[in-house]
């Protein structure tokens, strides 16, 4: 169990590279950098920012220490309360008692992002690396966060959702709520929105990725059947030629992960026993059959590409099981299928809640031993040797 330090942080170092929401390119990672932010953390190359029960703790990666954001050695970490501390001292805490959204580490300063009590306001604070001189820097007029967030050369990139109201007779309010889904990026030198398309469904659209200066994202609208992969070049923030998404036999879009320069996707040979993995070129646009017939049964699903390694999870239908999947890791080098899981270790974990760190050589995963979500961290070979070499973050501070 990690024991929290309550030394100052002096220098934390991030950098990201993520399977569900992809990484970045051949940029400059600055030091400090945070890349990928989820639900309760921001995650980054030697550790991880998190801001579960709304306090800021830096989680180590090989040590599994745990350091509060906060350099004061009496300080009792206390939370906002409207009687008894309504202005908190404490830099690690949320400053308004309202939830925190985001927290993450851009450009030598650790920003912090809450609800407010306004609607389609959420307020933005901007703090040294360490915590202190934490100041409001403005308001992004949304709502909240959904599932995750990037950061790329000090602009913040997210799918926020903005509450909408009309007049209506269907109820007795008289007026009815809905929320408007958009891709967001903003400058966070500035707070101004520098770009902003509308989408349509938000399941589709948790995966950004960054390379060469270009943010792609997946983009479906079933009503005007828009399938395609959204392109912008974050130094104009315009918008560039879209890269249509192609379909499979069973009229199904398919699901495209990206690495590098590349979009990779599973497709289903005729005999439903094997599956091909096609790269599709972000820059040509064109297809390629990288593997061909990984004998895996059932519907399976690429979840993530890196370096040698091919992530795939499948659902088998008709075991009548609840042990009805199977996750899958190919290594392209020595041209093995590893079949994998947490079991050994006795944690469930699948492939929906993992990501790849930037040296393309460790895994960090979402566990969930209890009630609450915990993160691993280790080697994708000792994973897949089924090893003991892994260090568990202990998130829950209770």
């Amino acid at each position: 169990m990690s024991k929290f330090n309550n030394k100052l942080i002096i220098c934390i170092v991030f950098a990201l590279s993520v399977g569900l929401i992809s990484g970045c390119d051949n940029r400059i990672i600055k030091s400090n950098d945070s890349l990928y932010g989820g639900i309760d953390a921001a995650l980054g190359y030697n550790g991880l920012i998190s801001y579960r029960d709304d306090l800021l703790v830096y989680y180590d990666y090989n040590s599994g220490e745990a350091t509060i954001f906060c350099s004061h050695p009496e300080c009792e970490h206390e939370r906002f309360n409207a009687v008894t501390n309504p202005n908190p001292k404490c830099p690690a805490v949320s400053p308004n008692g309202y939830k925190i959204l985001a927290a993450f580490m851009s450009e030598n300063h650790l920003y912090m992002i809450t609800q407010d009590d306004s609607a389609n306001s959420m307020m933005v604070y901007r703090a040294d690396a360490n915590g202190e001189n934490r100041k409001i820097i403005g308001v992004i007029s949304a709502e909240t966060i959904l599932n995750g967030y990037l950061i790329y050369n000090n602009l913040l990139i997210f799918t926020g959702a903005e509450m909408a109201y009309k007049e209506t007779d269907d109820n007795l309010l008289g007026v009815a709520f809905s929320n408007i889904l958009s891709t967001w990026i903003i400058d966070l030198d500035t707070l101004d929105v520098v770009y902003k398309n509308p989408i349509k469904k938000i399941d589709y659209n948790i995966m950004y990725h960054v390379n060469n200066n270009i943010l792609y994202y997946i983009y479906h609208d079933n009503e005007t059947e828009i399938h395609e992969i959204k392109c912008v070049d974050l130094q104009t923030f315009s918008s560039l030629e879209s890269i249509s998404i192609p379909k499979h036999a069973n009229n199904e879009y398919a699901y495209i992960v990206f690495y590098n320069e590349s979009g990779y996707y599973l497709i289903k040979n005729q005999n439903e026993e094997s599956v091909d993995v096609v790269k599709l070129n972000l820059i040509d646009h064109k297809h390629e059959i990288v593997l061909s017939e990984l004998h895996i049964k059932g519907n399976s699903t690429l979840f993530s590409v890196v370096g040698d390694y091919y992530f795939i999870n499948s659902v088998y239908e008709d075991t009548g099981s609840e042990n009805n999947w199977q996750n899958y890791i190919y290594n392209s080098k020595d041209k093995q299928l590893y079949g994998v899981d947490m079991a050994y270790s006795g944690v469930e974990t699948r492939f929906m809640s993992y990501f790849i760190s930037a040296d393309g050589e460790h895994m960090i995963f979402i566990t969930f031993p209890g009630m609450q979500a915990e993160y691993r961290y280790m080697k994708i070979d000792d994973f897949i040797a089924k090893s003991s070499k892994y260090v568990d973050l202990k998130i829950s501070l209770k």
